[in-house]
């Protein structure tokens, strides 16, 4: 791969390389508003699967079941940003049906996933609220352990890429799903 698989940037590349692709609102609130449609086909594949997706705090934002997920899109790969379950939901399969969802949507697009397996820590800055996908998943209780994320990811077709290395400490382990390899 032509990217620095050493560096924190690997899956989280700046947010002016973000994607926001055109799309329709369906009914909602001025809180809460799915999308209808968008032109980018992994999300619409996400939609037409049955889940909400939302652009929240400039984030796209998938709901399935009792888990969501954060996404972000960059030319040629989404990446897997943060996934969690609510912890009275946790242990009931909802994040692993979640998955295979984000696996099927990624094999019938042709879309290349990454993500790094990781603790989720808040910004913890300006003392503004965190995403709500990452709120959720800060919440230990019945939680998968961090050193267990990639195995667990593997079970997905996830294959570990390298460590994450952010200022010379390890940060997680950064993984891919390539549809193409499956």
């Amino acid at each position: 791969m032509d990217i620095s698989i050493n560096s924190i940037d690997w899956s989280c590349r700046s947010r002016s390389e973000r994607k926001y692709p055109d799309r329709t609102w369906g009914e909602g609130s001025f809180i809460f508003t799915p999308v209808k449609t968008i032109e980018q086909p992994f999300l619409q594949k996400m939609i037409d699967f049955g889940g909400l997706l939302t652009q929240m705090q400039g984030e796209w934002t998938y709901y399935g079941i009792d888990s969501s997920v954060m996404f972000h899109v960059y030319d040629g790969f989404i990446n897997l940003e943060c996934i969690a379950t609510h912890y009275e939901a946790r242990g009931k399969g909802s994040a692993t049906k979640v998955m295979e969802a984000i696996v099927a949507a990624a094999k019938e697009t042709n879309t290349e996933i990454r993500l790094r397996a990781c603790n989720v820590t808040g910004h913890g800055f300006n003392g503004m609220a965190n995403h709500v996908v990452v709120a959720s998943a800060m919440y230990k209780k019945g939680k998968i352990p961090v050193s267990q994320l990639p195995k667990w990811y593997a079970k997905f077709g996830f294959v570990k890429v390298a460590d994450c290395i952010h200022r010379g400490k390890k940060q997680g382990v950064n993984m891919v799903f390539n549809p193409q390899n499956k």
